[in-house]
């Protein structure tokens, strides 16, 4: 009886080492998700968004570590359907490069006016991450209201006809800078080559056809 409690004993031990050591199954993300974080996104948070919209936050573009790049038609406020397509890694880099040497991560003024929206407004949100550097810029003046409504750095207005507009501070003006040529930088990170078109694609059913064999 004791060998036979020693023995189970033993290989009792010996499966929960074989289990404890066993690798855990790999696993792999859906082929149609990227494998690496986004590092750069634009979207459009909707406060009240219309019936039937399902997207309160509509992405406009994202651009992820590994050049993956997801992109909506409409620049405004974005939505489905969505556009992919990929660049190197290394263009992701340069992106991120440049926002930095433009001042995106390290402006004060643009620090300062990072949260510019009113309440239950929507807004447009530009973030990156750079390394450590993160910033993410929230506005209502982009896309700019219809009408005669104008975003200031004070809030929303409305200016009647020849009533000039207000004059921004230089702290709103280098912020409106910077935004305006960050979202340039994003943008100009999708690829503008096309493939030729193969023109056979309007000969499709019209090529002549040998007669039937009888």
């Amino acid at each position: 009886m004791k060998t036979v409690l020693t023995l189970s004993v033993l290989l009792g031990a010996f499966a929960l080492t074989a289990w404890a050591t066993e690798p855990a199954p790999a696993t792999t993300a859906p082929a149609s998700q990227p494998t690496s974080r986004p590092v750069v996104s634009i979207f459009y948070e909707h406060s009240y968004p219309p019936p039937g919209m399902k997207e309160s936050r509509r992405l406009i573009i994202a651009v992820y570590a590994d050049g993956t790049l997801r992109w909506s038609d409409d620049q405004a406020m974005g939505g489905a359907p969505y556009r992919a397509a990929h660049v190197s890694p290394e263009r992701v880099t340069r992106l991120l490069d440049d926002l930095h040497a433009l001042g995106f991560f390290t402006d004060p003024d643009v620090a300062h006016h990072r949260i510019s929206y009113g309440p239950d407004a929507s807004y447009t949100v530009l973030a990156a991450e750079r390394g450590d550097a993160r910033q993410r810029l929230a506005s209502w003046h982009d896309p700019a209201p219809r009408g005669s409504l104008i975003v200031t750095e004070h809030g929303l207005s409305a200016i009647q006809p020849g009533q000039p507009v207000p004059q921004a501070s230089p702290s709103y003006q280098r912020f409106t800078q910077v935004w305006a040529q960050a979202r340039k930088l994003i943008y100009d990170v999708l690829p503008t080559a096309e493939e030729p078109l193969d023109k056979r694609v309007f000969d499709v059913g019209r090529e002549a056809r040998k007669a039937p064999r009888e």
